[in-house]
């Protein structure tokens, strides 16, 4: 255009349509045309600004849009070599095992999919996603830069959702494990409990090496004080004999084996024993495994 400026076609889509680095580079990696005429004196609005195509429906059910969003997240993932070697670094790169529990990513890239916020339907939208705590009221998505296992339940909806940042260069105090704000729901791989023993985990990556490594019967807690009562009444109404605890090898996780492995249930009831010598004979043994 005779400005003398110099730069990538990321950058010119970046510099002409005032959109971020990020935005540019989505946009043409989508295959998508740019809207230019050589004659234009100025810059596009950013109302004029093609954007990508919006996956999530405002009118669905919180468990729709969580799973819209998993599913997006997925999709992600299998596009992101550095979160994919990371969890190949960890011995979870199988992906069978991504697929099945539709692991994801959450790279960033949420907020250009969804419609201009001064627009009514981008108003509509993110009101939805901040309501079911995948975006907070700053605008930011809660588990961006993390590796992201939704917690499926047995009809197939979303929810609870686990997030585990990737990168080290964190700012101080940025935590490194995230769940949706508000009480945990559901639990992971309700399959699990179709066996009379069951291994627990604290957190849901362990769950996922165990899984890996052809340990199915495999499920997780929401960290060392997150025991819900809903896992609890699953345990007894699925018949499960024995849990075995593999815990975190710390004090915070050994000490919660030990309080948890205390307990042994009286049959037919959802009463807990506090003594393994009680006189009636328990329905289901809590162990701890872990050294």
């Amino acid at each position: 255009m005779g400005c003398g400026v110099a730069g990538n076609a990321i950058q010119f889509v970046e510099r002409f349509d005032k959109i971020s680095f990020r935005h540019a580079y989505e946009l043409l990696a989508e295959g998508g045309a740019v809207a230019f005429s050589s004659s234009a004196s100025t810059p596009k609005s950013r109302s004029d600004v093609r954007r990508l195509e919006n996956p999530f429906d405002p009118e669905a059910l919180d468990s729709e849009l969580l799973g819209q969003v998993a599913d997006y997240y997925h999709e992600r993932l299998l596009k992101n070599p550095a979160a994919l070697e990371y969890l190949k670094k960890r011995g979870l790169g199988d992906e069978a095992m991504l697929k099945r529990f539709k692991i994801g990513f959450a790279d960033r890239s949420l907020g250009l999919r969804l419609p201009c916020k001064t627009r009514q339907e981008g108003q509509q939208i993110r009101k939805r996603l901040q309501q079911i705590g995948i975006i907070r009221e700053s605008g930011h998505e809660h588990f961006n830069g993390s590796i992201t296992v939704p917690i499926i339940d047995q009809p197939g909806f979303v929810a609870e959702m686990y997030g585990r940042k990737i990168t080290s260069n964190l700012r101080k105090g940025t935590p490194l494990h995230l769940y949706l704000p508000g009480p945990h729901d559901g639990f992971w791989n309700p399959a699990a409990l179709e066996n009379s023993s069951v291994i627990l985990c604290e957190a849901p990556l362990d769950a996922l090496t165990f899984w890996a490594n052809n340990f199915d019967n495999t499920t997780f807690i929401y960290g060392c004080q997150g025991f819900t009562d809903e896992l609890f009444k699953a345990l007894i109404e699925h018949n499960v004999r024995t849990v075995r605890l593999a815990y975190d090898n710390d004090e915070a996780g050994n000490r919660a084996a030990e309080r948890l492995a205390s307990r042994s249930f009286g049959s037919g009831s959802r009463r807990a024993w506090m003594r393994t010598n009680t006189p009636q004979k328990p329905r289901l043994r809590i162990r701890h495994c872990m050294p």
